[in-house]
């Protein structure tokens, strides 16, 4: 993307219900303090609706739109920005001026599960892209075809999409920098106390060191093990050869350091996962137990209840 002749670049934001406000106004702030730190006018932003009506957020604050798709059918950069439930959003007309926009060569832009609204459109087609980690597979289920990535951000030609959270910042830095230099993105992200400008390759999540806080390589390697193998579930005898502990010194390192066996602490990551299933997918039941290593749906349930107190068929009507 080079500099734009006509400023201020025009940046519509199409809002899904529940969408995330923290991406959402990480991004509208970056390109806030662009204009502030410049001096100049160099980017105003649209909020845009199905009908033009208010669009609820996750959080639960309304947010006014200021058009509705209808009416729009032009714009250089336009952001879908979906979050809980995005995987869920099928609706033909949206998709239908998705394209339409697209061919206006308008950049097209997918925040969060935004990528979802792009994918169903055939906007993705031939484009690399990413998603949040936790929608990965979903989403590679869905679109096996995709240059799909598990980078920070992807920016293809015309087409960004970003998995939410933080990185929609770093995803509008690196625009701002296309369009006007490394150094305003810089400015930008001194002035808003953002440390450091990430770029698209680093990785979306914590290392597993810093987000266990864990110092022993061999327990990393045991726990780097067991969330890779989530649906398949691998023996303690496996964990010890990757681990290059014997069963006895595992089970005791685990006990100290994580407060429980190396057992309990394998079927808590994949209850964990279960739960995030059952609250944010359409698979049965049953199929989310098989999807996290459970020989049957009465395993699965009695687990579930031993650890959450409810069942999962609770958990789901919540």
């Amino acid at each position: 993307m080079q500099t734009p002749q006509t400023l201020p670049v025009k940046v519509g934001f199409f809002l899904v219900p529940k969408f995330p406000m923290l991406a959402f106004s990480a991004a509208i702030e970056a390109l806030r303090v662009a204009n502030w730190v410049s001096g100049k006018n160099l980017y105003s932003w649209t909020l845009i609706s199905e009908d033009g009506a208010p669009v609820v957020p996750s959080s639960g604050i309304a947010m006014a739109a200021e058009a509705a798709m209808k009416d729009v059918d032009r714009f250089p950069i336009l952001m879908a920005i979906a979050g809980i439930d995005g995987n869920k959003y099928f609706n033909k007309k949206v998709f239908a001026w998705l394209r339409r926009m697209a061919r206006n060569r308008t950049v097209m832009g997918g925040i969060g599960t935004g990528a979802y609204l792009l994918a169903r459109s055939g906007l993705l087609d031939g484009y690399r892209c990413t998603i949040h980690w936790e929608e990965f597979d979903n989403f590679a289920r869905e679109f096996p075809n995709l240059r799909l990535t598990a980078d920070l951000f992807e920016v293809d030609r015309d087409r960004m999409t970003c998995p939410g959270g933080t990185a929609s910042l770093d995803m509008i830095f690196h625009l701002i920098e296309q369009q006007h230099g490394r150094d305003l993105s810089w400015q930008i992200a001194d002035e808003i106390i953002h440390h450091q400008v990430r770029s698209g390759d680093d990785p979306q999540r914590m290392s597993l060191r810093s987000r266990t806080r864990i110092g022993d390589s061999r327990l990393l390697a045991a726990i780097s093990a067991m969330e890779t193998h989530l649906e398949d579930p691998i023996s303690l005898r496996k964990l010890c050869k990757i681990s290059g502990l014997s069963p006895r010194h595992l089970q005791r390192l685990f006990t100290e350091t994580m407060g429980r066996s190396p057992t309990a602490f394998y079927r808590e990551l994949r209850l964990h996962r279960a739960r995030k299933m059952l609250m944010h997918g359409s698979k049965s039941i049953l199929d989310v137990a098989v999807a996290n290593g459970f020989v049957s749906g009465s395993h699965f349930t009695r687990c579930y209840r031993a650890h959450f107190g409810r069942a999962p068929r609770e958990e789901r009507s919540r």
